[in-house]
């Protein structure tokens, strides 16, 4: 993508930031954020190549002023802790179903052409099929994460349909890398790094696809660029999966630390086993460059 005018919500965050590092040198880049999870130091790097506008989509209604001449919109604000929404149910209705909508809006009111959304793989809750397809259905997803980003993008079906903006859902499996400070991953090198024990707090059994930010960052522009129609949807994972258990020995043979497992139970809304089809987003090109186990031991090398 060179030569376009692009706003990222939630660009100061861990995936937002890499895409604006990525789109900074060639286009003409708005990143907005309040930064309640997001930092100004996942921006350090090229901050003077960008615009960035302090504010808080959920809160101040549509934001026309800023997707003035807007060409492509990724809306990837949202609150990030999914273990969370187990135990404040409304938290994720504000600031992702409502910064939706807000965001929109905006789009509309703005004749913007593309947006981009994040969302997620949780939208699938417990699947019956795996590798799960975009076309899987009903979709009945177990955590308020994931019910909240199933009813993001219902409204980005509806302002496609009835609006003609084209839009394009990403379902996101456990993206990991640099600025990550979420998941297990990071909370076990934390751990490490806080000469804590290294402790697996489950049955360690969980298995999911694993995906490095580059890959993502990747899919969200190959979907940008190739995907046609008004509304799309593809899931972005890698091709192999991992379990916690594995991830404790990877980090372990890393580190010389021995893991030790202290059972109870998940999480609630965690959902224990998933794979992804992502065939649909190969047809247009997309090829990640590392799979699950790159993926955990190039972001533990970075975190440590």
């Amino acid at each position: 993508m060179k030569g376009k005018n692009v706003v990222i919500t939630g660009g100061a965050g861990f995936i937002g930031s890499h895409l604006a590092e990525r789109l900074a040198f060639g286009n003409d880049v708005t990143v907005i954020d309040d930064f309640s999870s997001g930092s100004a130091r996942n921006l350090s790097g090229f901050s003077n190549k960008i615009k960035i506008i302090k504010k808080d989509i959920s809160k101040s209604g549509p934001i026309k002023k800023e997707l003035r001449g807007c060409d492509v919109l990724f809306h990837l604000a949202a609150n990030p802790d999914v273990a969370l929404s187990g135990l404040n149910n409304n938290l994720h209705l504000r600031s992702d179903v409502v910064g939706t909508y807000n965001v929109l809006e905006a789009a509309r009111l703005n004749h913007v052409k593309t947006v981009v959304f994040t969302s997620s793989s949780t939208v699938y809750g417990r699947a019956e099929e795996m590798p799960i397809k975009e076309e899987y259905g009903p979709l009945f997803p177990i955590s308020f994460y994931g019910a909240s980003k199933l009813a993001c993008e219902s409204y980005m079906y509806a302002f496609a349909a009835n609006y003609g903006i084209r839009t394009i859902s990403l379902r996101l499996a456990n993206i990991i890398g640099p600025r990550n400070k979420r998941g297990v991953v990071y909370k076990f090198v934390e751990q490490i790094k806080r000469n804590k024990p290294l402790t697996i707090f489950s049955d360690g059994r969980q298995r999911k696809p694993y995906t490095y930010v580059d890959d993502c960052i990747s899919a969200l522009l190959i979907s940008e660029s190739k995907s046609k129609g008004t509304c799309q949807v593809y899931n972005v994972a890698s091709k192999d999966t991992l379990t916690v258990n594995d991830i404790a020995a990877i980090i372990s043979h890393e580190t010389g630390v021995k893991a030790r497992q202290e059972h109870s139970q998940n999480w609630i809304g965690d959902v224990e086993h998933y794979e992804l089809d992502t065939g649909k987003l190969r047809k247009l090109g997309w090829r990640p460059k590392y799979g699950s186990l790159e993926a955990i031991r190039l972001t533990i090398r970075h975190l440590l």
